[in-house]
């Protein structure tokens, strides 16, 4: 029976702080490169800049509607 390989995101991830952490720098990330503002993301997804960064910050989940 073939081993089967694990995700890119199963390999690094152990738990769901982890998970939370590299989610939240990808979309920092996504957010830098396309040069908008921690306020700009947040109004156009309707939540507050706080929440924003604390997504960013691996501090608060994002859903996957949001996301």
């Amino acid at each position: 029976m073939a081993k089967k390989k694990s995700s890119t995101i199963e390999a690094r991830v152990k738990n769901d702080d982890e998970l939370k952490k590299l989610i939240g720098g990808k979309v920092k990330r996504v957010r830098r490169r396309r040069d908008r503002t921690a306020r700009w993301v947040a109004e156009q997804a309707n939540i507050s800049r706080i929440a924003l960064t604390q997504i960013e910050n691996g501090r608060n989940n994002i859903s996957a509607v949001l996301l």
